[in-house]
């Protein structure tokens, strides 16, 4: 790439920014730029090339927000080639533009460093949620043994609420990292340009706080249809009888939040109250 140093043009031009920062370089966020007195208005390519670095930064630190090393470095080439584009009357939109397009082939290659770190993290959560699965086994297995600290299902095969509710508890969280790391493996399971990763986790949750998004959405989602407020099916399967007579369906329940989550999410939403 090219440096950042100002090209020795004659100092006619006018100057718009005296100084571009890259802000905090240990954990770097975004890039500001510092305006020259009584500046006027950048011209339009000088304006566009300032939208594209702010798109560039975005996209950079959505992506690679769990990889720090990896965005520190991508983030100082960012900076210089706004530093190249904008900064003093030496500046070069051109080269600029020129050192982007280099920098989206390098935004694609480092992507799958970040893909395996967020695969990792992903899956370390789905083995987190094999404790309370195992503790909802040994539930299940007492409610049929009928074991006096746990009700047994009835005659007509259903399970007491506080049963299933307690499975219900334990049990949802494995669905829930089975569909999130899922639903991560088939979104990332093929060779993404630069233009496909600014749809990579658009809210730049960090894994965690996808997780316990997607297990509270899920828990409201099965309060929901445990209450009878709608009934969800899928395929010849109701999920409703997870708190009734098939409580495995809990694996279902969140199983569905995690690989789906819009289409649950927007369903609880439709519960919100409106004012008129």
């Amino acid at each position: 790439m090219s440096e950042g140093a100002p090209h020795p043009l004659p100092a006619t031009r006018p100057v718009y920014f005296l100084k571009v920062l890259l802000i905090t370089p240990d954990d770097p966020r975004r890039i500001d730029l510092v305006r020259a007195p009584n500046a006027g208005d950048p011209p339009a390519p000088m304006r566009a090339l300032i939208q594209e670095i702010g798109e560039f930064g975005r996209v950079i630190a959505r992506v690679f927000e769990e990889a720090l090393p990896t965005r520190r470095d991508l983030f100082e080439q960012l900076h210089k080639s706004a530093d190249l584009g904008l900064r003093g009357d030496g500046y070069s939109v051109e080269a600029a533009l020129s050192n982007l397009a280099e920098l989206k082939g390098m935004i694609a290659d480092a992507f799958p460093a970040a893909r395996d770190r967020f695969w990792s993290r992903n899956f370390a959560f789905l083995l987190w949620t094999l404790l309370p699965t195992a503790l909802g086994g040994v539930v299940y297995a007492l409610s049929l043994c009928g074991s006096r600290f746990v009700p047994p299902p009835s005659q007509a095969g259903r399970f007491a609420p506080s049963v299933a509710g307690v499975l219900a508890l334990l049990w949802i969280p494995f669905g829930v990292a089975f569909g999130l790391f899922l639903e991560f493996s088939y979104s990332v399971d093929r060779d993404i340009p630069y233009e496909d990763l600014q749809g990579i986790n658009p809210g730049r949750w960090r894994t965690r706080q996808r997780f316990v998004n997607a297990l509270l959405t899920a828990y409201c989602f099965a309060a929901l249809m445990g209450l009878g407020a709608f009934q969800i099916g899928v395929l010849s399967i109701l999920l409703n009888d997870f708190a009734t007579t098939n409580p495995f369906l809990s694996f279902a329940v969140g199983f569905v939040t995690g690989f789906s989550f819009p289409y649950v999410r927007d369903l609880i939403y439709r519960f919100k109250p409106v004012q008129k």
